[in-house]
């Protein structure tokens, strides 16, 4: 199913597609749920939420939420940092 976001739309939004064969988020477009840190300069990763990108997954939750953040957010930055 193609969404048509562009390379540049997913750094603005900090999102990625999460290659991953299984878990809450694999094989979905995952954005990253962010607050702002104790001192207002940064921003706190808080947790992911993932949206559909198959059929199957349409038919049972279109959008998924993660409260473990550490895989998820160091998978996402190994692939950005490959990508440029």
């Amino acid at each position: 199913m193609e969404r048509g976001i562009s390379e540049e739309t997913c750094r603005y939004l900090r999102c990625g597609f999460f290659d991953a064969k299984r878990g809450a988020l694999a094989k979905r477009l995952v954005f990253q749920i962010a607050g702002p840190s104790p001192n207002l300069k940064e921003r706190t990763l808080l947790s992911h939420m993932g949206r559909a990108t198959t059929e199957k997954q349409e038919g049972q939750k279109k959008m998924a939420f993660l409260q473990r953040v550490q895989s998820v957010a160091r998978t996402l930055q190994h692939r950005q940092s490959r990508t440029g």
